[in-house]
């Protein structure tokens, strides 16, 4: 059996559960206090490091789009010197077929005379030669192989008038000259 409770052993009661739950609260609150402080540290240490994340992907992203740029830049360029090279070439015309007979000092009157026989409506003061040399050889070709020559007409007009003759016929002049003559 129990035995009754008497009136002094329950009024310190109430005194003892509320220093009891003083002291709980007590250590739940600096408990709360530590874990907070350490969860705001560690929140901390995530901004910056999150921070310099961000600022280093924005040098990153500006980096790229100034690479993006430059590249841009250079294939505009690119396409620029293709088109200074396409016209530094443009007024060339190749002759295939020139044997090595036909000495360099006397390659620019033979290949006047094969133009004028190839187009005989071009006037010969018109027909200016800037340069004229031979292209080598391809070491896999015999000797005995006719070479390229490189002309480059001082006027465009010229190259386009010799290339249009070849279509009219005019060959037969040609063909006493040099044997197996092709301008492209």
């Amino acid at each position: 059996m129990v035995a009754p409770a008497q009136m002094a052993s329950i009024f310190p009661l109430p005194r003892r559960t509320s220093q009891t739950l003083t002291g709980s609260r007590k250590a739940i609150y600096k408990c709360s206090i530590t874990k907070t402080n350490h969860i705001m540290a560690a929140l901390d240490g995530l901004g910056k490091r999150t921070s310099h994340v961000e600022s280093k992907m924005e040098n990153f992203a500006s980096a790229h789009n100034d690479l993006a740029t430059h590249v841009e830049q250079l294939e505009q360029k690119l396409v620029k010197l293709a088109d200074l090279v396409d016209r530094a070439h443009r007024n060339n015309l190749r002759l295939w077929g020139i044997f090595k007979t036909i000495l360099p000092e006397n390659l620019q009157a033979y290949v006047s005379g094969i133009l004028q026989a190839y187009a005989p409506e071009i006037l010969a003061d018109m027909l200016l030669i800037d340069r004229i040399h031979c292209l080598p050889r391809p070491r896999f070709l015999p000797d005995t192989t006719p070479r390229d020559v490189l002309v480059r007409a001082h006027y465009y007009h010229i190259k386009e008038h010799v290339l249009r003759a070849g279509t009219r016929g005019n060959l037969r002049q040609i063909f006493l000259m040099s044997s197996c003559l092709r301008i492209y």
